[in-house]
């Protein structure tokens, strides 16, 4: 059972499916699954052998549990309960194995790659692709994804990279520490890359001649994902990196067989070799460790897989049966393999989490800084300065700094002792005696004004105005009422008569004109397809701009350039966010080595010089100082110079965003007008349809199946040619006997 953060506890991280290979008359007496499709019972070989002479009554059966049954599931069923978990675990960090195994011709390869079956039918690997890119698009704003592919195929103690450049040389060896050394590892921006990464590799695997099936592959396959999801997010900014192994081994069977019949006795030898050693390690595994590392060191397979085959990642094995009589046998030892490995008790799963490198070098930089303060403070209080060594300039300097400080003058002032802190105590108590008796004598002065205001007010009240005083003063009052009504009704009236035309100067329209062409304006769209760019009609819209690019080769062109613009717009901006942070923490290096500048000068000012014995090394502290202030200079100079340089670069490719955007509107609006579409939008809702959108399943769909066409023609074409080598060899031969 599983204890992790991100799963239940009791969800397993090893997980055992079992699927039939389809059959006209499969044997029901054989085998039966139950209700629950959790267990399944396989008649026993003693009972059905023909020279058996004991006939039991009852049948027996051996039972297996498995987590999962497919008899007739569909590969959209099986990968919804097998596969779709795993692309959330591999971007946490959870490494993981996906394995499908089991007897020749039984349908692994259906199951597992499917690059040969149509799209409806594709295999685990193609929709598990779909999945990731969909979920890269999705964390597009919060994580940086980073998927790497490789594909190996392992035939005994040989090993070929798939994807390697030169085809004629691509055997390479496995590394034991480092298996992924010497094996090429392909980026994939997009999935139609990762398709034609897999097309590639497939075209070039062994595949069996004259058997029964389109493609019978003679060797085990390892498709790997590399998967690496940096956080965006500051304040939790940690780096996940993943592999997910995709395995398709090769079919096991016994030699002589039908369903074997087309493989030789090395080709089956060596898939039954690696069964072997996969059971042997599984045996080992949380029992002993030397026989561990002795098994991985004979393996090609488990070299690769390294520590995700441990209990601690996620594994899932894909069974594959023949239900028939004949295969009994095979079809018993699968499942006892199987067995053997849902027994495993499991133990946390493991994620691969680590902090981003720059934020641990910010933190741990800060922390440096605050030690250096810590240092300078305990130095100071180690270092303390009777009150009667300080001199009076000092202590005119601390009132002065205080002075500066409280009118806003300075931000602070440094301290070197703790006497001086004393002194700056004493200093700011005696203003605040100083304040306090202003404020005292302020209060006395308000009393004495308010008792003469008093008295004042007594004696005007004794004496009256005139009548005729009072008399004028009402009659200004009124007036003045009056002319502000006056104004106000005015400014009421006021009222919009007419309005003037730009094509005839001077002329100005009734106050109906607006209402005339408010009533064209109906008239007009009433006659038009009206489009309006929001969430509804966005496909629509989409749909449309997607005819007119096609339809217009010339502003086809521009939408290409104004893509790979963004693209690089996209990329200048990266960068001038980093070199922003490398120019801000350049001058924060300046600031500091200024400051430090500064506070050695000033110690070096108050101390005795003459008598101090440290006085050369105080002055070839400071020269160091200064040194690393002219060198913090120099780069902050260069990298000025960087930012304004690709500010510049910004500038130009965002002038081209414009220019070319402003175009393909143009161009958009005037096609639009000649299909009788009329457009609805804002700028924000029009630089929408420019972005680029991510595939869609009917391009995917038709990029797997040209990708399929065309390796099916390399494998026609490869099989022609090792034929006619074949028959020249022959040839060859006769002519020397």
């Amino acid at each position: 059972m599983t204890d992790n953060d991100d799963t239940s506890i009791n969800e397993k991280n090893i997980k055992i499916f079992i699927r039939f290979f389809p059959l006209e008359k499969p044997c029901d007496s054989c085998a039966r699954v139950d209700m629950k499709h959790k267990k399944i019972y396989v008649r026993r070989l003693q009972e059905i052998q023909s020279n058996r002479i004991a006939v039991p009554k009852k049948p027996s059966y051996w039972c297996f549990q498995a987590d999962g049954i497919f008899c007739d599931s569909s590969q959209e069923e099986i990968y919804r309960v097998t596969t779709e978990d795993l692309v959330s675990k591999i971007l946490d960090g959870v490494s993981c194995v996906l394995m499908g195994y089991g007897q020749t011709g039984s349908g692994k390869s259906f199951t597992i790659s499917g690059l040969r079956n149509n799209w409806e039918h594709r295999g685990l690997v193609a929709r598990l692709l779909s999945c990731m890119f969909a979920e890269k698009a999705n964390r597009r704003k919060v994580s940086k994804i980073e998927y790497h592919t490789s594909f190996v195929e392992l035939y005994g103690k040989e090993a070929r990279d798939l994807l390697a450049s030169d085809v004629d040389n691509n055997k390479v060896k496995i590394n034991e520490r480092e298996p992924f050394k010497d094996i090429s590892m392909v980026c994939m921006n997009n999935e139609k890359e990762g398709l034609r990464n897999l097309f590639k590799g497939e075209v070039k695997r062994s595949i069996a001649r004259d058997s029964a099936y389109p493609a019978s592959h003679l060797a085990t396959s390892v498709i790997t994902f590399h998967v690496t999801n940096t956080s965006l997010v500051t304040s939790w900014g940690i780096v996940t990196t993943a592999k997910i192994h995709i395995v398709e081994a090769a079919g096991i069977g016994t030699v002589g067989r039908n369903c074997c019949c087309w493989k030789t006795a090395t080709d089956i030898g060596v898939a039954n070799l690696m069964k072997i050693q996969l059971e042997q390690f599984f045996s080992y595994v949380g029992r002993s460790r030397s026989s561990v590392v002795n098994v991985i060191r004979s393996s090609n397979l488990l070299k690769i897989l390294g520590d995700t085959t441990l209990v601690s990642s996620v594994i899932r094995f894909i069974s594959h049966i023949r239900i028939t009589r004949e295969d009994l046998d095979i079809t018993l030892s699968t499942l006892r393999f199987t067995a053997k490995i849902a027994r495993l008790k499991p133990v946390r799963i493991k994620k691969d989490v680590r902090y981003r490198s720059d934020l641990i070098l910010h933190r741990l930089q800060e922390e440096v800084n605050a030690l250096k303060k810590e240092l300078m403070l305990n130095d100071m209080f180690l270092r303390q300065e009777p009150l009667m060594n300080i001199s009076k300039a000092r202590m005119k300097q601390i009132n002065r700094n205080i002075l500066q400080f409280l009118n806003d003058k300075i931000s602070d002032f440094t301290l070197f002792s703790v006497s001086q802190a004393q002194v700056l105590l004493k200093n700011i108590k005696d203003l605040y005696n100083r304040l306090s008796a202003k404020e005292v004598e302020v209060e006395k002065l308000k009393e004495t004004y308010e008792t003469l205001m008093r008295s004042v007010s007594e004696v005007g009240s004794a004496e009256t105005l005139p009548k005729e005083t009072e008399l004028l003063a009402d009659e200004q009052i009124n007036e003045r009422k009056r002319i502000r009504s006056l104004s106000d009704e005015e400014d009421t009236k006021k009222k919009e008569i007419g309005s003037l035309d730009k094509s005839t100067i001077g002329v100005t329209l009734g106050p109906y004109a607006d209402e005339e062409k408010n009533l064209k304006m109906k008239r007009f769209m009433s006659s038009k397809h009206i489009l309006k760019i929001d969430d509804e009609n966005i496909l629509a819209v989409r749909r449309l701009l997607d005819t007119f690019l096609k339809e217009e080769i010339e502003y086809t062109k521009i939408k290409r350039k104004f893509d790979k613009n963004e693209k690089t717009l996209a990329v200048v901006r990266q960068r001038f966010t980093h070199e922003i942070d490398k120019y801000f923490q350049a001058k924060r290096n300046l600031d500091d080595a200024r400051d430090k500048l500064s506070k050695h000068r000033q110690i070096r000012q108050i101390m005795d010089v003459d008598s101090w014995k440290g006085k050369e090394a105080m002055f070839e502290i400071e020269r160091t100082i200064e040194r690393d202030i002219s060198c913090y200079q120099k780069v902050l100079i260069n990298l000025e110079e960087e930012v304004d340089q690709t500010q510049r670069e910004i500038d130009i490719l965002y002038n081209r965003h414009l220019d070319m955007s402003s175009k393909l509107e143009y161009g958009f609006r005037e096609y639009c007008k000649r299909k009788a579409f009329l457009l609805h939008y804002t700028d924000k809702l029009m630089n929408i349809l420019l972005i680029p959108t991510k595939e869609s399943s009917d391009i995917i769909r038709y990029k797997f199946d040209k990708f399929q066409r065309k390796m099916l023609r390399r494998t026609e074409e490869t099989g022609r040619t090792k034929k006619v080598r074949l028959d020249n060899k022959r040839i060859c031969a006769s002519a020397n006997l």
